[in-house]
């Protein structure tokens, strides 16, 4: 999926909910796939030394996604 530049106004407002939001536990802020929205929350994550999964839930739309990240050594 090719990347998109971000306009102004979306980085400020990627920055007024990064500096409001202080539930957040982690620093990884997404938009939703559907609406861009980047009111998201993490409903469930898994831990398993090399390999990370979670589960989002974006409070706008309602819509849910997933992400799966594999992690190894960089020699």
């Amino acid at each position: 999926m090719p990347k998109r530049p971000i306009n102004f106004l979306r980085k400020l407002k990627l920055a007024i909910i990064y500096l409001c939001d202080k539930d957040r536990d982690y620093g990884l802020v997404t938009e939703c796939g559907i609406c861009k929205s980047v009111k998201i929350k993490r409903v469930a994550h898994e831990d398993s030394g090399k390999e990370y999964k979670a589960d989002y839930k974006c409070l706008s739309c309602g819509a849910v996604g997933g992400c799966r990240e594999r992690w190894k050594r960089g020699y």
